[in-house]
Parts: C-alpha cells; structure tokens; sequence
C-alpha cells in the first residue's frame, strides 16, 4: 500500500471486482459508450483481463472511498524489436472526485509506484473525450497516433 497525503493506494484483489465494474459503468457513461454491456459481461470482461490476460488493476481511495482506479499490463512495444510498454486499458476517477488534483496525484503515485523507469506508458483516447485528452497531455502524454474506424451501417 502506498500513501501520498491522504490518497491511499492499494493492488485490487477478487473482493473489488463488483465495485470496479461499478466505476466501469461511469466510465462508460462519461464516454458515451456506444454498447452497454449486461453486468455479467461487464464481470466476465474484468476478470479475462486480470485473470487470463494479464493486466493488473489498483484502487485509489480517500477516507476508505474509492476515487479511481487503473487498469494497466504489459504490452509489446510495435515502436521496438523486442521491447515492451505499459498499457493503460482503463483509468478513471470519480466524477464527484475530478478537478481536485486527484488523477494527477494517483497517476503519479500509480507512474513511480507501478511502471519500471523509462518504460513507455500508451493508452487510447476516445476523440469524444476532450477532457480525458487534456487531462493526458497535462500530465506528460502525447498523441503518436490517430486510430481511425467506420462503423457498419
């Protein structure tokens, strides 16, 4: 567990799957999202990630309240023969929690605490996420590049 003031983090474990599928449907709200998943996929989804896939999942927590989380794994690195990075499936932080300094901080403890010095860092933004964009250039991210998609009729 690491602290950094009162923001206290801590590695998600089985017991926290419900409550990160519950800040899961916020994060789909705030992006609109295009398919809703029923909540047994929604879990089904979660757990393939942490369970067969790989990723790792940390809460942030403010007084014993879950304020955000992230979703993250190890990933090839398609920038370098052989070389891997961290790929951020999902980062959220509470919508009564935002403009406080709190996804700063989190990422920062997350960054220092999680992810081997040098290591690149990616994640995809969805371009109907202004603020999440202006919230990844501030702390440090740039665009590489732009995924582009047609949707079937």
């Amino acid at each position: 567990m690491a602290e950094m003031s009162s923001l206290v983090m801590r590695s998600a474990d089985d017991d926290d799957v419900d409550l990160l599928c519950r800040l899961n449907q916020q994060l789909k709200d705030d992006e609109r999202a295009r398919v809703r998943l029923p909540w047994d996929q929604l879990v089904a989804r979660l757990r393939g990630w942490l369970d067969r896939e790989g990723y790792q999942a940390v809460l942030f927590e403010l007084a014993g309240e879950a304020v955000a989380y992230v979703i993250y794994g190890r990933e090839p690195d398609p920038c370098v023969m052989d070389g891997e990075l961290i790929y951020v499936r999902q980062f959220f932080v509470a919508r009564d929690h935002r403009r406080k300094g709190l996804g700063r901080q989190a990422f920062e403890m997350w960054k220092r605490a999680c992810v081997p010095e040098g290591m690149p860092i990616e994640l995809d933004v969805l371009e109907r996420n202004p603020g999440g964009r202006a919230f990844w250039e501030a702390v440090g991210l740039s665009p590489r590049m732009t995924r582009m998609r047609q949707e079937s009729p």
